[in-house]
C-alpha cells in the first residue's frame, strides 16, 4: 500500500527505539516550500541512511523485502508490527513499527518537531496518517 512521495531530501531528525519513534524531515527546500515530517511510532528496527534525496513510502505485507527482514531480525514480525519500505533516488531501507503519519508547515528555523503528542494545530496540517490496528 503507497502512503507517500516526495521529491524533497528527507533526513534523520530524531530515533529512539519504541515509543518515541523515528522522524524523519524535509530540508533544502525554497523558501516556499511547506516543511515536512514524517513519523513511524513506535519504530524498533531501522535500516535507513540518515539522508535520504526523494522518498517513496509503502507498507508492505508481502514479496521479497517482506521475506527478508524477519531473516535480517532474527524473527517474525509481531501482530503489532508493519513493515514501511522507504525508498529514495540512492537506496531502499526499512522501518519496522506500529503507524506512519506525515505532517506539513510553512518551513522555518524552529528545530521542535511538529509532532508533539497533540494534534496538529495551525499552521500544521495532517498529510496521511496509517493508523493501522493490530494485524
Amino acid at each position: 500500500m503507497h502512503i507517500f512521495a516526495s521529491s524533497r531530501t528527507f533526513e534523520v531528525w530524531q530515533w529512539s527505539p519504541g515509543h518515541i519513534g523515528l522522524l524523519l524531515r524535509s530540508w533544502g527546500g525554497s523558501g516556499d516550500d511547506p516543511r515536512v515530517e514524517i513519523l513511524f511510532k513506535p519504530a524498533d528496527f531501522v535500516c535507513l541512511p540518515n539522508r535520504m534525496t526523494g522518498i517513496n513510502i509503502a507498507m508492505v505485507t508481502d514479496g521479497d523485502m517482506y521475506a527478508t527482514v524477519p531473516r535480517v531480525l532474527g524473527r517474525n514480525l509481531t501482530q503489532w508490527e508493519n513493515l514501511f519500505v522507504v525508498t529514495s533516488e540512492e537506496m531502499s531501507g526499512w522501518v519496522v513499527g506500529g503507524s506512519a503519519n506525515g505532517r506539513s508547515a510553512p518551513e522555518s528555523d524552529s528545530r521542535e518537531p511538529m509532532f508533539d503528542g497533540w494534534a496538529a494545530r495551525e499552521p500544521i496540517t495532517d498529510l496521511f496518517t496509517t493508523n493501522t490496528a493490530p494485524r
